[in-house]
């Protein structure tokens, strides 16, 4: 089923990139690594809802990091922080998820 999904996927993040580019939002470069990052968060989330079972934060710590690197694309691409705010944001954002996973294991 995902296979019929996929491209419908691709060309809505494509027709999304296009505007943002079109408005200035976001360069043209930072457009193809957010379609990528759009379409991997896809297959992951399906796979992951497939599973139906809780999976081990080493799965979803990709995942997470690829959001949060989308997040923070879409900002520094139209200027709300610089690049370098960008990632300190991703970064800081993980350790945070990691440290919060860490206790929500724990108290099981």
């Amino acid at each position: 089923m995902f296979d019929l999904i996929l491209p419908i996927l691709r060309h809505a993040l494509q027709l999304l990139a296009g505007y943002l580019v079109g408005a200035g939002l976001m360069s043209a470069d930072l457009s193809v690594e957010v379609i990528g990052a759009g379409l991997s968060l896809a297959t992951l989330i399906w796979w992951f809802a497939e599973q139906r079972k809780r999976p081990a934060f080493s799965l979803v710590r990709p995942v997470l990091r690829h959001a949060l690197q989308l997040g923070a694309g879409l900002l520094v691409g139209s200027g709300a922080v610089p690049p370098e705010i960008g990632a300190e944001l991703v970064g800081g954002a993980m350790s945070i998820a990691t440290l919060g996973w860490w206790f929500l294991e724990k108290r099981k």
